[in-house]
């Protein structure tokens, strides 16, 4: 099967799902990097060429929560974050949708947040100037990046790293310590 995804092409020989997954992970990467209204197109575009309705809104399985569910989380000391209303790559929308995002997702969420502060985590981690200062305006306390390591005292707020949830609880320790960083870079992880 043939897949044009903007100026990329790409061959896939789906025989299974292992196949299909790998190449469901490449066009969803080669998607990222579009404008989100030339995502969305291609999006119709690859569906209709695989013959493939798509659905209105999410499965319940892929769903977000619902109000009660971040009630539940929220009364059990539970922080309730922002991640927009959509999802789309922030980097790549323009700037009515980025605001409409942030606003929006602030104020759906601030009802559950602590203290009434409303944190952010920029969507793929992707984020420039625009979208720091858009945050920022937008009434958020802070924001994350997917930059894996500690922070210091003169982050920007704005911009904070983060580390990994981990499963285990000796790898949990470990890159909360801040031992990790005292590392040789390759090393890999023990």
């Amino acid at each position: 099967m043939e897949v044009s995804v903007g100026t990329d092409r790409f061959e896939f020989d789906l025989n299974g799902k292992i196949s299909r997954f790998a190449a469901a992970g490449k066009i969803n990467s080669t998607l990222k990097r579009l404008p989100d209204d030339v995502k969305e197109a291609q999006i119709s575009e690859i569906a209709d060429s695989f013959k493939v309705q798509l659905p209105e809104s999410p499965p319940a399985e892929f769903g977000p929560l619902t109000f009660d569910q971040l009630e539940e989380l929220s009364k059990n000391r539970v922080e309730i974050g922002s991640h927009t209303v959509s999802h789309p790559i922030l980097t790549n929308v323009d700037e009515k949708r980025l605001k409409d995002e942030l606003e929006s997702s602030h104020s759906v969420v601030e009802p559950f947040a602590s203290n009434g502060m409303v944190h952010f985590c920029y969507p793929n981690g992707n984020v420039s100037d625009r979208e720091r200062d858009a945050a920022k305006a937008a009434g958020f306390a802070s924001a994350v990046t997917t930059e894996i390591r500690l922070c210091n005292n003169e982050e920007d707020i704005y911009l904070l790293p983060r580390i990994d949830a981990e499963p285990e609880m000796h790898r949990f320790v470990q890159a909360t310590s801040g031992f990790d960083s005292m590392k040789p870079r390759g090393s890999g992880r023990t």
